[in-house]
């Protein structure tokens, strides 16, 4: 037999022996889960609900149509005391092989939250088609079922919303579940996530939506509390995420006046020094910022008013700055990483401070905050346009 044929012949019994794709499944039968919520049941520990894809409503969603428009989303709920025992009860009410591979966003009730996210997060940490690029986020004074009711027409999903908002990180965590993993195992670092709460009219369904509310705070994966307000500016300054946000500033010199700036190049460095064994840190803050807005009468293109403005400006920062450190202390959690921070820089000091961190050290900690503004830009004009000019002040 010929070279040729012994070749042929290998192919063949090759061929035969391949299986080929054998656990191959079609798209329509497949049901893309694109974001779960979990709260804690009611007659169950957990509550799990999702939202499924509905590919006829797709080209629907956002578009305003009434009328038989397919809403985009299918939503369902079942009750379990183990996480797999509910994606169980769920997928007995759908046709459809649920796949969590799409998966964008997933949300926790503050109950559940507060109660542990220990056995929920097993779970989710194991699958393999569990995509650890999707955003956890908190359901802040509501439940993550009541959240996931919400329309949001302007994009195709309503979990696409909140997906959109995290990337933008203004205002909110940015945080992943490879994030909060990496966070909460690290020496010396407690995990965050961004909350969201429900507006609108209670008794009106159609008007609700939602927005991002502070940052939960976790200790040993249970929601302690919230950082609100100045203090998300703060927090988000002495982590270098502060850029692109709007902040206000008055000065004595613009009365009842407000100036607006939009924060640009932000930098936070932090240093850790030791005096007998007890360490203390600062933290450097700088940013350059342009105006966006002037309600007062001064007339910007005088040196010393924006002088006035970096210095007022550098004031807030450090003040939220230092709101948020005093709400970390008080929880007795690092999601700074500060202790994350020292172990890496300072590994012998680390040793000797590890086991009391978070209950003596962390919460006793001198923190300082020295923070630089500088604006670049104040606009087209230095005072407002339809002022008269016997009112500018130069």
């Amino acid at each position: 037999m010929g070279k040729s044929k012994h070749l042929f012949l290998i192919g063949l019994l090759t061929a035969l022996t391949v299986s080929g794709c054998w656990d191959r499944k079609e798209i329509n039968d497949v049901g893309f889960v694109m974001a779960s919520g979990y709260d804690q049941g009611a007659n169950a520990k957990f509550k799990a609900t999702v939202q499924v894809a509905v590919p006829a409503g797709l080209h629907t969603a956002g578009t305003g149509k009434g009328g038989g428009a397919e809403e985009p989303v299918l939503v369902i709920s079942a009750e379990g005391d183990i996480v797999d025992q509910v994606k169980g009860k769920l997928q007995a009410q759908l046709s459809r092989r649920l796949n969590t591979s799409h998966r964008g966003v997933i949300i926790v009730g503050e109950d559940l939250a507060r109660q542990g996210m220990k056995d929920l997060l097993d779970e989710v940490s194991r699958g393999p088609m569990n995509r650890l690029r999707s955003y956890l986020i908190i359901a802040k004074g509501c439940t993550a079922a009541d959240m996931m009711k919400v329309r949001v027409p302007i994009e195709a999903y309503p979990s696409e919303a909140i997906r959109e908002m995290e990337k933008m990180e203004l205002g909110t965590a940015g945080i992943t579940l490879r994030d909060f993993f990496i966070a909460s195992t690290q020496p010396g670092q407690q995990p965050i996530t961004t909350a969201f709460t429900l507006v609108g009219k209670k008794k009106d369904e159609k008007s609700k939506t939602f927005k991002a509310d502070g940052i939960a705070l976790f200790h040993q994966l249970k929601l302690v509390g919230y950082l609100e307000d100045e203090e998300v500016i703060g927090f988000d300054a002495l982590r270098g995420k502060l850029s692109g946000s709007n902040i206000e500033v008055t000065v004595p010199e613009a009365g009842s006046g407000v100036i607006g700036i939009q924060v640009r190049h932000l930098q936070a460095r932090s240093k850790a020094q030791f005096s007998q064994g007890k360490p203390s840190v600062t933290y450097h803050v700088n940013f350059d910022a342009v105006v966006t807005e002037n309600t007062s009468k001064l007339d910007l293109m005088n040196p010393q008013y924006v002088d006035r403005i970096n210095g007022a400006a550098a004031a807030f920062v450090k003040k939220s700055a230092m709101k948020a450190l005093d709400k970390l202390q008080k929880h007795h959690v690092d999601s700074l990483g500060i202790g994350s921070d020292i172990y890496r820089k300072h590994p012998d000091q680390w040793d000797k401070l590890e086991q009391n961190w978070e209950q003596k050290h962390f919460p006793s900690l001198q923190v300082g905050v020295v923070v630089e503004a500088n604006i670049r830009q104040i606009g087209m004009m230095g005072p407002q346009l339809q002022l008269p000019d016997s009112e500018v002040k130069k």
